[in-house]
């Protein structure tokens, strides 16, 4: 689970990580297609960018490391207000839900998990992986379609 590798963005971590990117990025055209082999081609090189700004690499990493500090529960009232307004599309196995996942749908109630949430067979990262457009036309619309014909 991420939980147990939160230590990896905290300090020095980000900074000593980003200090070895300009080690690194001139292998990345090298090592990016053996570590990322089921990446397209165009995701990898947004790695590769990102790797060669040392500066950007140590705000993502400073970016999590915040965020993980500041989220540590699950703000049950903000779920309560907005749950019939948000679709929630969850993968069979993903680590990023965190803790809360079950609690999540638990919260929702039964009428709105039935109307407004989804599992599907979706590979971590998936995001990355695919172009937006194909998130959106396939992945969101095969998942809630039966849900749009029945309203």
């Amino acid at each position: 689970m991420l939980i147990h590798r939160q230590w990896l963005f905290n300090p020095p971590l980000p900074l000593l990580v980003s200090s070895l990117c300009s080690f690194i990025a001139p292998a990345c055209p090298f090592l990016l297609p053996i570590l990322f082999r089921r990446w397209p081609s165009h995701q990898r090189k947004i790695i590769q960018k990102l790797i060669q700004s040392p500066s950007s690499v140590f705000a993502a990493l400073t970016m999590a490391h915040d965020e993980m500090q500041a989220v540590t529960a699950l703000d049950v009232e903000l779920l309560d207000e907005l749950k019939s307004r948000i679709k929630w599309l969850y993968g069979l196995v993903d680590e990023w839900v965190g803790i809360h996942g079950d609690e999540v749908v638990r919260l929702l109630g039964r009428e709105v998990a039935a109307k407004n949430l989804r599992y599907a067979d979706l590979p971590h990262a998936f995001c990355i992986r695919e172009s937006l457009s194909a998130l959106q036309e396939v992945l969101i619309h095969k998942a809630f379609s039966s849900q749009q014909r029945d309203s």
